[in-house]
C-alpha cells in the first residue's frame, strides 16, 4: 500500500493524486495539515527519504546538517514546513513533485 501525505491546496499533490489514480495504483491518502503526523511518524517516513532534508520546504534549510530528529520536531511543531507530496511505501519514500520521479518510484 502507498501513503500519499497530501495538502488538497497544492497543485503537485493533485497531480500526484491524479497520476496514482490514473494508473489504478491503490493508496491512502493523509491530509497532513488537517491530521497531523506525529514525531514519530516523521521519524519513519523521512528515514525513508534519501536526503531527510528535502522533506523541509523552501530553501532555507537545504543546506543545513539538521539531524533527523531535528528535523522530524521541526515539521511536528509546524506541519506547513512539509515538503509535498511525499509517496511512502514500507520501504521508501520520496517527494513526489513530478511524475517522472513518480513513475521511477513506482517502477514503472
Amino acid at each position: 500500500m502507498i501513503n500519499l501525505y497530501y495538502n488538497p491546496a497544492c497543485s503537485k499533490c493533485r497531480t500526484a493524486k491524479d497520476l496514482l489514480t490514473d494508473l489504478k495504483v491503490e493508496y491512502k491518502i493523509r491530509k497532513y495539515i488537517k491530521d497531523p503526523l506525529t514525531q514519530d511518524e516523521l521519524l519513519i517516513i523521512i528515514n525513508k527519504l534519501k536526503n531527510p532534508i528535502e522533506a523541509i520546504r523552501g530553501g532555507n534549510y537545504k543546506d543545513s546538517l539538521l539531524s533527523v530528529a531535528a528535523i522530524s520536531q521541526l515539521l511536528t511543531s509546524d506541519p506547513t514546513l512539509m515538503q509535498r507530496p511525499i509517496i511512502e511505501t514500507d520501504k521508501k519514500a520520496i517527494i513526489g513533485r513530478s511524475p517522472e520521479l513518480i513513475y521511477q518510484f513506482l517502477n514503472l
